[in-house]
């Protein structure tokens, strides 16, 4: 049987520590990570290196090339195979992309999604995956502090108002979510992402036998 694909997406504001968060993961599972930000176009970048908001019609076509993206790694049929100290039944039988992408409203996260139907043959549903959403969830005031003292980053302190008054938090009606408190220490975020990325695969395969 084909490995069962897993997309996960590490969310949240500038500054919430998405891309080194997901990089850990992708490490501990040996995956393939993708960078959101490597996909925003240089006049997106500029606008946010000059603190001007994006807009929707900024994000769609940043979107759209990330999510082609996300398709071509899950294509490529890697063989994606956890660390040999981590490896578990589990993992064994599932293949992930990590993506660190913001996703603050739900209409972006819907446009990432492509969700596979458990009661499809995993090996006749071509180009669909399954989905997990690690939303770093912190304060604003937290996250400034953060900003603050990071350096050589296009998106800095002047945008956080911004994003936050763009985010649109998970809710219940959105499936496969879970929140991550950023204030913990980073190694307790590294393994609640970790253990939550592991439960959501073993739920997968449990409703797939």
């Amino acid at each position: 049987m084909e490995k069962i694909r897993v997309l996960l997406i590490v969310m949240g504001t500038s500054g919430s520590g998405k891309s080194t968060v997901a990089k850990v993961v992708a490490d501990r599972l040996n995956a393939a990570f993708i960078e959101g930000d490597d996909f925003h176009s240089q006049e997106n970048k500029n606008k946010m290196a000059s603190a001007i908001p994006l807009q929707d019609e900024d994000r769609w076509p940043w979107l759209r090339d990330i999510k082609t993206n996300i398709i071509l790694e899950f294509s490529a049929q890697k063989v994606t195979q956890p660390k040999q100290d981590l490896l578990t039944p589990v993992l064994e039988k599932c293949n992930f992309v990590v993506l660190s992408c913001s996703s603050l409203k739900k209409c972006y996260r819907q446009v990432l999604l492509n969700e596979l139907k458990l009661e499809e043959p995993f090996d006749d549903v071509e180009n669909a995956y399954h989905t997990l959403i690690l939303y770093l969830k912190g304060s604003y005031d937290l996250i400034l502090e953060r900003l603050k003292a990071r350096k050589n980053h296009f998106a800095g302190p002047g945008l956080l108002q911004s994003q936050f008054k763009t985010l649109e938090e998970p809710l219940p009606d959105e499936e496969n979510v879970v929140a991550i408190p950023i204030s913990e220490p980073p190694s307790v975020i590294y393994d609640l992402s970790y253990a939550a990325a592991v439960d959501y695969a073993t739920s997968l395969l449990n409703k797939s036998q």
